[in-house]
């Protein structure tokens, strides 16, 4: 398998995709479908990828850009058949079937035409424009599933209900509760305030771009929903609800909406980042955002372990895992980690556009041999209960 990247290092803030071009991530990727239609050789997944090289190698001369739209639809359609599971630690089983190798690859699929250097300065201008066309139509199913995720019944009692809505933004639901998390919209107004009505509570760990927009942050306003946040990112609007915590909350927790929120003040430098810990339903979730220091994160070792947590494996999982490790009564098959920043298009060049194949390869991701908790693959506008 071919593919032009840097080697591998040990450094969290080192990235690795460089810029390439059209022909070359085509290229790239039709040597990655060949490899993936290998492995899975005699199942349905493998037929269709098969047909799916076919065609495209017959479309590259007339069509040179119409691979990158057409692998975005075949992730969508791949990921119908094999939809999220999670996968045991350790063992490379997953949970309740299928193949987690499968789930891995198919996502793999989607860093190419998401690589498309729309931001190079002399990059070509159907570059340029295809990009924009898959990454819209991408994130506009994402969206789309997001609503109607949200306008469905609540879960039953017991069951904590999770969807990624785009880079590192997600919404939890119980059977009372809706939780958002650093969610960009870059859809609607209508859709932003479909988002802000449903929620309880809304959590920014901290006030990057990636990780909020002034369209649902309005919303919130109008709507009067609770959001707890580091500092203030909509200083022109006030509302009862507009929490800002600038100082560590961890020995007697906030109590919004019926939620119990933990927070430890730590910084993005120079950007402050809030860490939290909260208790929804009987459910435990860590989310500690996007903190440079882990050392003073240590203090959450004498927490309960969570059912669940989500944090970008760029930023130091290793560390994270040493004192997560310490949590009272962790067990690697009940804590689930789900991870985040996959792919942002929107702000972030090629060379900071986490792709799934630095998740999955580097030594300081999940490539590493750390014995890392059960682990929950989402892509945007995918949903899992646990």
């Amino acid at each position: 398998m071919v593919l032009l990247l840097a080697s591998i290092t040990t450094s969290s803030y080192c990235f690795e995709w460089q810029h390439q071009t059209n022909e070359e991530l085509r290229s790239d990727m039709i040597a990655f479908a060949e490899d993936f239609a290998k492995a899975e050789d005699g199942t349905r997944i493998g037929r269709i990828l098969k047909r799916f090289v076919r065609k495209e190698n017959r479309k590259a001369l007339r069509a040179p850009y119409a691979w990158a739209d057409d692998t975005r639809a075949l992730v969508a359609k791949l990921e119908r058949i094999c939809p999220p599971l999670v996968q045991e630690p350790f063992l490379g089983t997953a949970i309740p079937n299928g193949n987690p190798l499968t789930r891995r690859n198919i996502m793999r699929l989607i860093d190419f035409p998401l690589h498309l250097d729309n931001l190079y300065e002399e990059a070509p201008e159907g570059d340029v424009e295809t990009f924009e066309k898959v990454s819209e139509r991408y994130a506009a199913d994402a969206r789309k599933k997001a609503l109607g995720w949200l306008s469905a019944p609540a879960p039953a009692p017991g069951v904590l209900s999770i969807i990624k809505v785009y880079n590192h933004g997600y919404i939890l639901r119980t059977n009372s509760k809706t939780v958002v998390v650093d969610v960009v919209w870059s859809g609607d107004k209508e859709g932003a305030g479909a988002i802000a009505s449903a929620a309880d509570l809304v959590l920014l760990s901290h006030p990057h771009i990636d990780h909020y927009s002034d369209n649902v942050m309005e919303a919130y306003a109008d709507c009067g929903t609770p959001v707890v946040l580091p500092s203030d990112v909509i200083p022109g609007r006030d509302w009862e609800g507009k929490i800002i915590v600038e100082n560590d909350v961890l020995d007697e927790p906030l109590n919004v909406s019926g939620v119990k929120i933990y927070s430890l003040r730590g910084a993005q430098n120079p950007v402050p980042n809030n860490g939290y810990y909260i208790e929804v339903d009987g459910f435990k979730v860590f989310l500690p955002g996007e903190n440079d220091d882990h050392a003073i994160e240590e203090r959450f070792a004498s927490f309960p372990a969570p059912d669940l947590m989500m944090f970008p494996s760029w930023n130091g999982i290793t560390d994270i895992m040493e004192y997560v490790r310490k949590m009272d009564g962790y067990d690697p098959y009940t804590t689930v980690y789900v991870p985040g920043h996959e792919n942002e298009f929107i702000y972030h060049g090629v060379n900071h556009r986490e792709s799934y194949r630095e998740l999955f390869s580097r030594s300081d991701r999940l490539g590493a041999h750390t014995p890392y908790p059960s682990l929950l693959l989402l892509d945007i506008g995918e949903s899992y209960d646990l």
